[in-house]
């Protein structure tokens, strides 16, 4: 659970409508690839379609941060995917014949300084040379658990597998989902040792024949060896989230003005014992020594300072020494340094694994749906302050907060928090409130740092999003009158099951207006309470309502003391039913919200 975009909530202007005419950027898609190629060559060329769903016209720029990828736009060919009269196709070129062997990824920002929802980025990743491996070891525990290993090939690969002796260790190989995009096909090997399986290697093979790039894939055969182990077995994986999300790569993106930015990487253990990491060992093989690790129990504390570092891409990687049996495990990381530039909104994944970027409901972090007004909204994105985290201190909530300040249509707003980088493999975050008289339709949003202005994205405003807040597993973020979660038993946290005929406090957002109005950014009073119409409650049931207890709360508006943040007090009905997880959801003024889950006994 990331328990700083959970419950930054505890603070949480008028707006005009959207006036100004310009274009509007939008991409067919923004990810190419895997893209297999044969070695000492350079790539097939490729081409994405850029639209304008504003007025105006495009007029569009590319900025790569690797060498070997760049692009252009215009040319002939027409567009099959954005009608013509929009369409501006994007022509990318991959300069790769100088590459070695090996998976390769890079970034291409669109750019236009005149559009909305622009800058936006295109993710393309490369194989150079074979990417079915010349071998293959997997570390297995004697306990039936699955571990995987994947690998990228040129084209559908036919395949058998084969095994010798290890008391039923065995290995499977399966085809992952393919996309509608698809330049190649992703593998999985998954192999098991069922209880009792003696310790030791287990040798095996995969016979390879099909597609191939220049001969680079097929026919072959891949040795496999399966190292059956009772000792513990090392893995690395962002912690506070659920379900297990595990680390492929390390990644800092900081402009050259920026600070020091860590990332923290918890080691679990997939085998069988206790793991004990005994350090961590950062290495850079370009740009000087801008990176460090330290272990605090068993998280690994990954920090990337540049500043003194040259704008460009660099890598590294960090070695966690501990007791198991692969006793060095490697972690890669990624640096790239960009000049002193705007805030910048994310508009897409980019490459990120666990947040996408643009203007999200606070209760959620659900994409591509619409916010209501007087809600915490956050954005992602980057460059977003040059110094240190910062809170809001005092209410009403300051419009500028450490160099930021967030604009909804060209208004400046109430800003209760700003990042400018996760702990996790997310981007900077700006948590402000959306003003309760923005008026519902598309609005625009910017962040502006230190007076620069930045980029600007859309958003769909209705009267009202109602939104349950959600916490880890989608656990409800509700609790009894002494502050308990009504969650099962958690370690380390205070939790207990709720009973039929207990009072709980659900916390919402964006169930709109209120009586009497609230001031934007100011506390929301205590006497009168502000309160808004009363949904029903429904819990337990199989369908949107189906079988479902209902309740309906016995008080239902904004939290006093608080910014943007709605309470719903409510009993649980006696005809609840019981288990672990219990869903709960809510009808409010002919909107359904989100479903989350409590406990109960």
């Amino acid at each position: 659970m990331n328990i700083r975009r959970i419950f930054c909530f505890g603070f949480a202007m008028a707006a005009a409508p959207l006036l100004d005419a310009a274009p509007r950027l939008r991409l067919a898609r923004t990810t190419l690839g895997p893209i297999v190629i044969a070695q000492g060559s350079n790539g097939p060329a490729q081409r994405i379609e850029a639209g304008n769903t504003g007025d105006g016209a495009l007029s569009l720029s590319f900025q790569s941060s690797a060498a070997w990828l760049s692009a252009s736009a215009g040319g002939a060919g027409g567009c099959a995917t954005i009608a013509a009269p929009t369409c501006v196709p994007v022509n990318i070129s991959l300069n790769t014949a100088s590459l070695s062997r090996g998976a390769y990824s890079a970034s291409l920002q669109v750019r236009d300084a005149n559009a909305e929802d622009a800058p936006q980025t295109i993710i393309v990743t490369i194989q150079v040379g074979s990417g079915i491996p010349d071998s293959i070891t997997l570390l297995v525990p004697p306990n039936g658990a699955p571990v995987t290993r994947k690998f990228t090939s040129a084209g559908q690969l036919t395949y058998t597998t084969s095994t010798q002796g290890g008391g039923g260790a065995r290995f499977s190989v399966s085809m992952d989902a393919v996309g509608s995009f698809a330049t190649s096909r992703s593998y999985t090997v998954t192999a098991t040792a069922p209880e009792g399986t003696p310790a030791g290697n287990v040798p095996g093979a995969i016979q390879v024949t099909g597609s191939t790039v220049g001969a680079i894939d097929t026919p072959r055969t891949v040795p496999v060896t399966l190292q059956v182990t009772t000792s513990p077995i090392a893995a690395a994986r962002w912690p506070f989230i659920e379900p297990a999300t595990f680390v492929d790569t390390v990644r800092f993106r900081i402009m050259q003005s920026g600070r020091r930015q860590e990332k923290w990487v918890q080691m679990v253990n997939l085998g069988l014992g206790n793991l004990a990491v005994s350090g961590a060992t950062a290495s850079t093989t370009s740009g000087g020594s801008w990176l460090t690790a330290t272990v605090d129990g068993g998280i690994i504390k990954i920090a990337a300072d540049a500043a003194n570092v040259a704008p460009g891409a660099y890598a590294g990687a960090v070695t966690v020494a501990s007791n198991a049996a692969n006793a060095s495990f490697v972690i890669p990381v990624s640096l790239e340094v960009s000049a002193t530039a705007p805030a910048r909104i994310l508009v897409n994944q980019e490459t990120y694994s666990l947040s996408r970027g643009g203007v999200r409901n606070n209760a959620t972090f659900n994409a591509d749906e619409p916010v209501a007004p007087g809600g915490l909204l956050a954005v992602f994105g980057e460059n977003f302050t040059a110094g240190a985290d910062a809170a809001a201190s005092s209410l009403p909530l300051p419009t500028t907060l450490a160099g930021a300040r967030v604009f909804v249509n060209d208004q400046p707003v109430p800003v209760y928090f700003v990042a400018s980088a996760s702990i996790l493999d997310q981007p900077g975050q700006i948590t402000f409130q959306l003003p309760y008289d923005t008026p519902p339709g598309e609005a625009t949003v910017r962040v502006d740092r230190d007076g620069q202005r930045g980029n600007t994205v859309i958003v769909r405003v209705n009267q009202r999003v109602p939104r349950l807040m959600v916490s880890a597993n989608d656990y409800a973020v509700a609790t009894f009158a002494d502050t308990a979660l009504p969650w099962p038993a958690t370690p380390g946290v205070n939790t207990r099951p709720a009973r039929r005929g207990d009072t709980l406090i659900f916390y919402a957002l964006g169930l709109g207006p209120t009586t009497p109005t609230v001031v934007s950014g100011a506390a929301s009073p205590g006497s009168p309470l502000a309160e808004v119409p009363r949904p029903t409650f429904y819990f337990g049931g199989t369908g949107p309502i189906g079988d479902a207890a209902t309740a309906e709360p016995f008080f239902a508006g904004l939290t006093p003391g608080f910014v943007g943040l709605y309470q719903l007090n409510v009993v649980v009905p006696d005809t609840t039913p019981r288990g672990d997880r219990v869903s709960v959801f809510m009808g409010y003024l002919n909107n359904f919200s989100n479903r989350v889950f409590i406990a109960v006994q």
